[in-house]
């Protein structure tokens, strides 16, 4: 019985350390392909802040973090890096995998526009599913393509239009003296609140609305 119970404990042992290096493997092998791509690009002379080939941009996120409040958004530490480092003004790549795959930061409208509008660049599925899916309640027009993203905006298309838009002016205007009202209030109280959720509440209120 004693040897039987040391043979499970060695296979079980082997088993582990099995699936360990399975998984470290899998994580070097994903680290090199990332860092590979980012020294292509930097090699090619794309706008990039100063980057590691080991940690690629994560040694330069700890100090950008302290010069933005504690509750900022990710994208505004962005906005700042675009501001310390001449060349990214307009845009640049960020590499802080394994927290996110690299991506292209646009910090002008013209490149928005560009990416959104002009040339209508797929939209990489596989990294927006995964946080906007779950809000959305599956597949949406934030996330899909092609024939399955129009079918998807057109249901919204009376929405967005002029005429549309016009005719919900009155109760846009009154959900925008509610909002005022309560900036007053805040005003009146100098207290310290929550100026992303007041404006996602407001516009969550005039968006579902007037296009729904």
């Amino acid at each position: 019985m004693q040897g039987s119970n040391f043979q499970r404990e060695g296979l079980g042992a082997r088993i582990a350390i099995t699936l360990a290096v399975v998984g470290l493997t899998t994580v070097f092998y994903k680290m090199v392909k990332t860092r590979l791509y980012m020294y292509r690009l930097r090699k090619q002379g794309m706008p990039m802040p100063p980057w590691d080939p080991i940690f690629g941009h994560l040694r330069i996120m700890p100090g950008l973090a302290k010069k933005c409040p504690s509750d900022a958004m990710q994208s505004q530490s962005f906005a700042i890096l675009s501001m310390e480092y001449p060349g990214l003004q307009n845009g640049f790549y960020i590499d802080v995998w394994p927290f996110m795959y690299p991506m292209f930061v646009c910090t002008t409208p013209p490149l928005a526009v560009q990416a959104c509008q002009t040339y209508n660049l797929t939209k990489p599925t596989d990294l927006l599913a995964g946080f906007i899916n779950p809000m959305a309640g599956g597949d949406n027009f934030f996330t899909t393509n092609g024939a399955v993203w129009k079918r998807d905006r057109d249901l919204f298309n009376h929405g967005f239009s002029m005429a549309a838009v016009l005719g919900h002016v009155d109760y846009i205007l009154e959900e925008a003296e509610i909002y005022v009202e309560i900036l007053r209030e805040h005003a009146k109280k100098g207290d310290t609140f929550s100026m992303d959720d007041l404006a996602c509440n407001y516009m969550m209120d005039v968006v579902g609305n007037v296009a729904l």
